[in-house]
């Protein structure tokens, strides 16, 4: 089979990838790790509480809830797995879906939400999965730092104009002041029909 690649662009990096590959972005976050030898010998958990984005395009055929349904049917055979709270709400006019679980890994018990947002694109449905994951006793102090951060997600939508693409938000913000500058603009003089240029 030829190998064909497309240009592609992500962040600050360019790269081929292989046409009528799906688009899947994925980016962590992650609180510094403790001393994972100091807390080992302490008999201390190590899961540093973290957050994953993906942000991929809806499969075809497939929903938010059947998505976490197959999520859930994945996950009940791990260690410890129970499912705690689903909830199903609106974020800015998308749908999402919700679940929260705990279950254990190598390091120990944790507490992990994933939450589902649908958004609608010019290049058809787009999922944004959002997992939050921390060790179970670290559970309540991180609640209000994850209900944050989830408050704070903000999709972003294009608009063109004549093959122009920009980028804005969802909730309209103000664009920024443009630069002063010491001069001012220099008009260029155009000449209109039916007058003699000078």
């Amino acid at each position: 089979m030829p190998r064909v690649l497309d240009s592609t662009a992500l962040g600050d990096v360019t790269f081929t990838a292989p046409t009528g590959w799906r688009r899947r972005v994925l980016v962590s976050f992650a609180e510094p790790e403790p001393d994972v030898r100091a807390s080992r010998s302490a008999n201390v958990n190590v899961n540093p509480s973290n957050v994953v984005f993906v942000r991929e395009p809806l499969p075809e055929g497939e929903t938010l809830h059947s998505l976490v349904e197959a999520q859930l049917v994945e996950m009940r055979d791990l260690p410890g797995f129970r499912l705690v709270g689903h909830r199903t709400f609106e974020r800015d006019a998308m749908p999402a879906v919700e679940t929260t679980c705990e279950w254990v890994n190598d390091e120990g018990p944790i507490a992990q939400t994933t939450t589902l947002l649908e958004a609608a694109t010019a290049e058809g449905p787009l999922v944004l999965s959002i997992t939050t994951t921390c060790a179970k006793r670290d559970a309540d102090a991180m609640r209000p730092v994850f209900a944050e951060l989830l408050e704070s997600v903000r999709m972003v939508r294009t608009a063109s104009v004549s093959d122009i693409v920009s980028l804005r938000p969802f909730d309209d913000a103000s664009p920024p002041p443009l630069p002063l500058t010491s001069a001012p603009p220099r008009i260029a003089s155009v000449p209109m029909p039916g007058f003699r240029s000078r």
